[in-house]
């Protein structure tokens, strides 16, 4: 009934959305909390202007952080129907990626990779614009300049940078050497402006030691409870089982879509990676992982010729997700 429901009844996956969002996240609205910084994150770059605007208000924090992940969840949405599946109105990425970042732990507050994830998914909708188009010069520059500003929010976006360079080289048509440095000249763009700024008011060094403290101080990793293990282990799963029905009809599907994918794949093997061997990676780097795996389980229970089968997945990831923030 509920995939039914975000497949193919367009006010019901609009009204089902924001009750979703809001019943995971009523926990942490009706008592939030403050965030445990580690590593200089809260006096990085541009979100240290946003920190220091919002001192102490804990329930204003937690709003926040709700509706950019509301936001962001209806630019996944669009870029599955523009892109991906055509005039398709499932909300079913909109609701996957608010349950997947949401069973991470300890990120229910105002944090970096909440304001950093919309210049994501701007950088991704410019870069698949640019799917088998000859010279898409302006589209590869915009991509980057969205990655670059949102990095200045959350360093650690820039993990995901060398993804996006062969990932333009895989969209535009007949491309050369000029297609992936144009991405990086647009991600370097934000960064020169940050660099001017720390310049002129004297503060290059402590925005070089802020750089120095996102890659190599240590953070505390994820806390391992069972329920987490369970929720880690059940997605590790329908990962590789939706991997497999791509696969399966990897030959079958239109080439964008075939492209599409492979970039979604890097995304993912950039950031798990990346948790286990940069020290100064701290867990909402699986947020961002969260994204290519949405839409890799969205392709997966679309693909489901019965209802009740993806009825129980949503439910349980659900309920495991729900579990985890009442803890």
């Amino acid at each position: 009934m509920l995939l039914r429901l975000l497949k193919n009844h367009r006010r019901s996956g609009f009204v089902l959305f924001p009750f979703i969002l809001a019943g995971i996240w009523m926990n942490h609205l009706m008592a939030p909390y403050p965030y445990t910084w580690s590593n200089g994150e809260e006096r990085f770059a541009l979100f240290g202007l946003v920190h220091r605007m919002l001192p102490g208000e804990l329930l204003t924090r937690s709003l926040v952080a709700i509706i950019l992940l509301a936001l962001n969840s209806l630019f996944l949405f669009r870029i599955y129907r523009e892109h991906l599946f055509p005039k398709s109105w499932s909300m079913l990425p909109a609701i996957l990626f608010i349950l997947l970042s949401s069973g991470i732990g300890g990120f229910q507050t105002l944090h970096p990779v909440w304001l950093a994830l919309p210049f994501l998914s701007l950088a991704i909708d410019r870069l698949f614009v640019s799917f088998d188009l000859r010279k898409p010069y302006s589209l590869l520059f915009n991509t980057g300049l969205f990655l670059g500003l949102g990095s200045l929010f959350w360093f650690h976006l820039l993990i995901l940078l060398p993804a996006f360079i062969i990932g333009a080289n895989m969209m535009a048509r007949d491309t050369r050497w000029r297609e992936g440095t144009l991405l990086f000249l647009g991600t370097l763009v934000p960064w020169i402006f940050a660099f001017s700024a720390a310049f002129l008011t004297d503060s290059t060094r402590d925005l070089a030691g802020l750089i120095s403290g996102q890659l190599l101080t240590p953070v505390p990793k994820l806390s391992i409870s069972i329920p987490v293990m369970l929720f880690i282990g059940f997605t590790a799963l329908l990962t590789l089982a939706g991997s497999y029905s791509i696969l399966q009809h990897y030959d079958q599907n239109k080439v964008s879509f075939r492209r599409f994918y492979i970039f979604f794949f890097l995304l993912f093997i950039s950031c798990v990676p990346a948790y286990f061997f940069i020290p100064g990676v701290t867990p909402a780097i699986f947020i961002l992982a969260a994204l290519p795996v949405t839409f890799l389980l969205s392709n997966y229970l679309e693909s489901f010729r019965r209802y009740l089968p993806g009825d129980l997945i949503l439910l349980l990831i659900l309920a495991l997700v729900i579990y985890i923030q009442l803890l």
